[in-house]
């Protein structure tokens, strides 16, 4: 390629980039938009979430009935169950967390070792004045992958449209289930006066969501559900370390073998 087709695929390139900077996702859930778009699915759905709501109240208020008449002395059984959760709630994020901080670590690793191999790859290829490029193009081709592939696996489980946010609602936990609209929005009003408007009329429903669920076997319920949530995480959060675990030790046997290969291959004279 000459200087000046090099130039404009850099500036086709760059612009490319701006572009899909302009369309970054706003934090929208996507399944709540294919659900706007097709009422009668929406509103069985909403059915579906309202019966097990209340089948789940009734089972809970009715264990700590069952529970509280059968206890000698008799206990606060509401109580009881409220602080095991409590407690089974802080050690599930604990261990989503942990998952989270696995998958990170095993991430990185796999990154450092593709940039150092194809570090190492361009500086011997630039050593022997290009001559050796397709030589070394399998090592490169399985370098790349690799990358691309731990890339995908470690973004697609952090932005995943879960279908759990479908039947959920544990509005105390998490604000998309108050606040569902990007704050990008309240930006766009022309007068400060219609942003404040829109601000109070977002902490009105804020307050009457949170209020509706304020009694103790409602609040144990959302309560359950969320550590229900958690546990869904820490599964997927478990299998994609599980394969990003993998793909780095296929990723590192592959290299090595291949590397074993190259060390009995003479580089070509630079002379």
């Amino acid at each position: 390629m000459t200087n000046n087709q090099i130039t404009y695929a850099g500036f086709s390139v760059l612009l490319l980039f701006f572009a899909l900077v302009a369309w970054l996702p706003r934090g929208r859930w996507k399944t709540r938009e294919r659900l706007s778009t097709n009422p009668n699915e929406k509103d069985q759905i909403r059915d579906m979430v309202s019966s097990a709501k209340e089948r789940e109240i009734e089972q809970i208020a009715a264990t700590i009935k069952q529970t509280s008449a059968n206890a000698a002395p008799p206990d606060n059984s509401a109580k009881v169950f409220s602080d095991k959760l409590s407690r089974a709630i802080d050690y599930a994020i604990k261990r989503h967390d942990w998952y989270e901080d696995q998958r990170s670590r095993v991430f990185q690793i796999i990154v450092a070792i593709c940039s150092i191999m194809l570090t190492v790859i361009g500086f011997t290829i630039k050593a022997a004045n290009g001559q050796t490029a397709a030589t070394f193009l399998p090592i490169i081709l399985n370098t790349v992958s690799s990358l691309i592939i731990a890339i995908y696996y470690y973004n697609i489980e952090l932005d995943a449209d879960r279908p759990y946010r479908l039947v959920s609602d544990i509005r105390f936990w998490f604000f998309r289930y108050n606040l569902p609209q990007a704050g990008t929005f309240v930006e766009r009003q022309d007068r400060e006066s219609a942003k404040a408007e829109r601000v109070l009329l977002e902490r009105k429903e804020f307050f009457s969501r949170l209020t509706s669920d304020f009694s103790a076997t409602k609040s144990l319920r959302e309560d359950t559900e969320q550590l229900f949530i958690l546990q869904l995480l820490q599964r997927s959060k478990s299998e994609s370390l599980q394969k990003l675990r993998w793909l780095m030790s296929y990723t590192i046997i592959v290299l090595v073998i291949q590397l074993f290969m190259y060390l009995s291959y003479e580089l070509p004279s630079t002379k």
